[in-house]
């Protein structure tokens, strides 16, 4: 064997050596992140794993927010793999992680996109989806000895997921495999991007609302901190968040903050960012034309509050004032008020400080926790109305007009076939008691196929006294009208009949009545009368149904036997 091809083949090798992953509990979507030289508690806080608190499989979580995720050490490193998560992949993440080393991951997901992922010494060297390695273009940052991996992926037919599950243990040159995913799994709560420092320039509102920025930057450096926290406490009152414990905390400790309480407004800004992608999701993946906006609305709020809050904490007064201001811009516009609060503040930030907090309020009370929760339930029950409204509405057009009552409904395809070509007469038998319904549908099926020739038909003969009668399964139903269709088709005595439909094709009355036979049956007693009677409109044809729906009507009513 030549030396290329047993180096291709030891590649190979060691690829299908990973192959176990997609067969794992991790199957649909995940990641594998291995750190070489790392430890547990430090891995831990790269990847917002909670140590203390461990889940065990088939454990029911607490929180449906907390993704999952099995932190391992093996020989010269750390194995975390995740359950549809992704934060092994994240640039934040593993700048963190291969500080000091090396750092590497593959995700993918349930579309079959697979990302490679290599970190070194607190920077991202590459990172690429596995498909694309065979273009030139892609591989500027890939370390030289992965690139027999690339030949492989390019000529041969290999898992993605263990190919770059191959090209992670190579870079690292830390080997794992299926025991380094146990039965114990430990939440994850998605690292939160670092508040950067604000600077003039760098601000929005150097190039949204210049005046507001001179504004701010003019306010005495001694007055800068109490204008801070008083957009601060604004911002909370406005989002209806100020007596959240969280916030409340942080308001208490603005440009002082702990390192916990850092932690506790990233986590809520990330829950926050959570629901709202949920119901993002819900709304592409369910195709709604709406999503639940009380939902979306109240965790934008809180999402916004995050950073002006982690925006307050900052050590540095300039960035604080300017992040606090601009974040509070966007609380601000979540309740239309976007304009009118840059018009405010401008004003504020010429004020005197004793009368900044007046200046403020003109913007009014902001509504409470308690009123928010009350026009909340007031909206959804509008939109419970309203979706119902719609719904009964289109039911309607369905049953051609007919509101359907529920024992239509049950009465399912045979009141439905009937409300198509004569709604009316629907309304009117749904108002019949069982026992004449079934009496109805008897006379509907011997007059529909008198009429058609077919009721002193030999074959049908032995049905004919059990007909409204039958109890037969759906497998039965099939076999009879079967059974019965081949002998008509048998029988050279049968007077064949045709009309022309609407369409101008010749409709054979003969095979259109003779399913009446089951349908009579039908165990739901308004379901037996309506298929009859529908049964009984597509045989005969328009013009034939007017005198025999007539006649129906007066049977209906006492006038005619």
């Amino acid at each position: 064997m030549a030396g290329g091809d047993r180096g291709r083949g030891r590649t190979a090798a060691l690829v299908a050596r990973y192959e176990w992953l997609t067969d794992s509990v991790v199957q649909a979507a995940g990641c594998v992140a291995v750190v070489a030289g790392g430890d547990v508690p430090a891995v831990c806080t790269a990847f917002g794993i909670d140590p203390d608190d461990p889940v065990y499989v088939g454990d029911e979580l607490p929180d449906e927010d907390v993704r999952l995720a099995s932190v391992e050490p093996v020989t010269g490193g750390v194995v975390v793999v995740e359950d549809i998560g992704l934060e092994g992949s994240r640039r934040e993440v593993l700048e963190v992680a291969s500080r000091g080393g090396k750092a590497a991951s593959v995700y993918w997901d349930v579309d079959g996109m697979v990302v490679l992922t290599l970190a070194s010494r607190g920077k991202v060297a590459f990172a690429g989806e596995i498909d694309s390695l065979e273009d030139a273009a892609e591989l500027e940052g890939l370390p030289r000895s992965l690139t027999r991996f690339v030949d492989l992926a390019i000529e041969d037919d290999a898992d993605p997921v263990a190919l770059g599950a191959a090209m992670v243990s190579s870079f690292t040159r830390v080997e794992f495999g299926p025991e380094s995913v146990t039965e114990q799994w430990r939440g994850v709560r998605p690292v939160v991007d670092a508040v950067e420092l604000v600077t003039p320039e760098s601000s929005g509102l150097h190039r949204e609302e210049p005046e507001l920025l001179a504004a701010l930057l003019a306010v005495p450096p001694e007055q800068r901190w109490d204008l801070t926290s008083l957009l601060t406490r604004h911002a909370a009152a406005r989002a209806s968040l100020a007596e959240d414990p969280v916030v409340a905390q942080a308001l208490r400790s603005v440009g002082r903050p702990a390192a916990a309480e850092v932690r506790q407004l990233e986590q809520m800004e990330s829950r926050a960012s959570q629901v709202m992608d949920r119901a993002w999701r819900r709304q592409m993946e369910e195709d709604l034309d709406e999503v639940d906006v009380e939902d979306t609305s109240s965790a934008a709020r809180a999402y916004w509050l995050a950073k002006v809050l982690r925006h307050a904490c900052s050590h540095d007064e300039i960035s604080a004032m300017l992040g606090v201001a601009e974040a509070s811009q966007t609380v601000h516009m979540l309740e239309d008020l976007g304009d009118e609060y840059v018009e405010v503040l401008l004003e504020a930030c010429r004020a005197e400080p004793a009368r900044r907090a007046d200046v403020l309020g003109q913007l009014g009370e902001p509504p409470s926790a308690l009123d928010r929760e009350r026009a909340a339930a007031d909206r959804q029950q509008r939109g419970q109305d309203e979706r119902a409204e719609r719904s009964a509405h289109w039911e309607m057009l369905e049953w051609n007009g007919v509101r359907p009552t529920d024992r239509m409904r049950e009465a399912g395809i045979g009141a439905h076939s009937l409300a198509r070509v004569d709604p009316n007469l629907l309304v009117e038998l749904d108002a019949m008691p069982d026992e004449a319904l079934r009496e109805l549908a008897r006379w509907a099926a011997e007059q529909l196929l008198h009429l058609t020739g077919l009721l002193d038909r030999p074959w049908l003969a032995e049905h004919r006294a059990s007909l409204g009668q039958l109890d037969l399964d759906d497998e039965e139903r099939g076999q009879l009208l079967d059974g019965l269709s081949a002998a008509m088709d048998d029988d050279h005595g049968v007077p064949w009949s045709t009309y022309v439909d609407e369409e101008g094709h010749h409709v054979s009355q003969q095979h259109f009545a003779l399913p009446v036979v089951v349908e009579c049956s039908a165990r739901h007693p308004l379901s037996a009368a309506a298929h009859s009677l529908s049964t009984a409109r597509e045989a005969l044809g328009p013009a034939a149904w007017v005198p025999f729906a007539d006649l129906a009507r007066r049977r209906m009513h006492g006038g005619g036997r």
